[in-house]
């Protein structure tokens, strides 16, 4: 029975998480409209756009490898109800993240004409000087994205899975109100608004954390004593940090890849691709991560008792999945005229822009249901520690999609780039279920 899976009881809890992001949407939606009225689907937006693009990869994926990994550490410990070990862990783990992130803003702002040349080959003189610009603004978001994974990480383990979404909202926020604000700076504008968002968004979550988690009573107190010998703390998970962050990079990086090849078409195509695809994610985003968030604990508790199914998640999750994923690929096809009307089509967005963009979201649209599968698939190769399998496929499906770029887009423009864009949506999907179809080891009945 269904009610009888421990699955099924975290259903409210997916709910309430659907709900932040969902107004996350709103804000994206928002912003994007926003920026589409402000600039218009022009070469100053193309950059703006690559360099935004560029550090989310960057910092979200180092976001996403933290969290990723450390709930899995965080769970057992946090079920013994030892916070004190947590928050240990937490700041020996935060240090050596310093460590490696504080060099690389500073590589990243010091070498940005030569990493804007490279993600924007078509851009001309004056777009890769907005890009640069940009990049220099955004260098110190990668730290303040690494240290909301921690939080994430730490809010997703206590069971406060909304404070990574409210971190996002403070971000999206920042933006506009930069676009707002300062309006005469221009994309840069946009850039420091993000920025801000972001450095309040982190305060934000911290306080959540703090206030709302039992790490509040786990600062160290005055000393009574020497320290009582135990067990030595368990080591950081350096290893599969590093393979689930090179995963989530390669992930991550597929869509830089898609925008660097967009930016060597007619201008604006990068404008209409990123349109596109943030209209495309509206309902995978509403619901995956929140599943992703309440899913992956769940998941690693079921590994450890041994009642893990050999996909993670009972069949009839799956085909819910399926048909949900099918009904919004049905809408946004039938709808996608309709969105981008009403979200883009004002302002300096012309009419011709807009309907690049909307056929874009048709043709995208199929490689929904991939995407779905590809999210909850990747949550139960986690959940069974296997970060080098995750690895691989991600850099299979890289490789696998900048040699289709490389042979279709010349040929085929715009049409090609979103043919290979849905042909390793599929792939990348068909991967994933092969792997755990033939890696899964079911637990011998004593």
């Amino acid at each position: 029975m269904m009610s009888s899976n421990p699955v099924h009881r975290y259903l409210p809890a997916i709910g309430l998480v659907s709900v932040f992001y969902g107004v996350n949407i709103l804000l994206g939606l928002g912003r994007d409209s926003l920026l589409a009225a402000k600039f218009g689907a022009t070469e100053q937006l193309d950059a703006l756009l690559l360099g935004l693009n560029f550090a989310r990869t960057l910092g979200i994926s180092l976001a996403l490898a933290v969290a990723g990994v450390l709930v899995p550490v965080f769970t057992p410990i946090i079920l013994a109800n030892d916070s004190r070990l947590v928050l240990s862990l937490s700041y020996r783990w935060l240090a050596a993240s310093m460590i490696a992130l504080i060099p690389l803003s500073f590589l990243l702002a010091y070498f940005a004409s030569p990493v804007a040349k490279l993600l924007g080959p078509g851009l001309s003189d004056t777009g890769l000087q907005e890009l640069s610009r940009v990049l220099v603004i955004l260098s110190p978001l990668l730290i303040i994205l690494a240290c909301a994974g921690l939080g994430k990480a730490l809010s997703e383990s206590y069971g406060k899975y909304f404070a990574y979404p409210l971190f996002l909202g403070f971000c999206t926020l920042g933006l506009i109100a930069g676009v707002l604000l300062a309006s005469p700076w221009g994309i840069q504008s946009a850039a420091l608004g993000l920025l801000g968002g972001g450095v309040a968004g982190l305060a934000a979550q911290i306080l959540l954390i703090g206030r709302r988690s039992p790490l509040k009573n786990a600062w160290p107190s005055k000393p009574s004593g020497p320290p009582a010998m135990g067990p030595p703390p368990p080591r950081l998970p350096i290893r599969n940090v590093l393979f689930f962050l090179g995963s989530s990079f390669l992930v991550l990086l597929q869509g830089v890849v898609e925008r660097a090849y967009a930016s060597q078409l007619p201008p604006g195509s990068v404008v209409a691709l990123s349109l596109s695809l943030n209209v495309l994610g509206v309902p995978s985003t509403l619901v995956l991560p929140a599943v992703s968030a309440v899913l992956l604990p769940v998941l690693s508790r079921m590994e450890q008792q041994g009642r893990s199914k050999r996909f993670g998640l009972p069949r009839q999750y799956y085909v819910i999945i399926i048909l949900l994923a099918a009904a919004a690929t049905f809408l946004l096809f039938l709808l996608s005229d309709l969105l981008v009307r009403l979200l883009f089509l004002r302002g300096k967005f012309t009419e011709e822009a807009a309907s690049l963009t909307s056929m874009i979201i048709k043709l995208t649209s199929i490689s929904l249901l991939a995407y779905v599968l590809t999210t909850v698939l990747r949550q139960v190769l986690i959940a069974r520690h296997l970060m080098a399998h995750d690895a691989l496929i991600s850099g299979i499906a890289l490789v696998t999609k900048i040699s289709l770029l490389q042979i279709m887009v010349p040929r085929y423009g715009i049409f090609g780039l979103i043919g290979a864009l849905v042909i390793t949506s599929f792939g990348t999907s068909a991967l994933y279920i092969s792997l755990i179809y033939y890696c899964y080891q079911p637990e011998a009945v004593a």
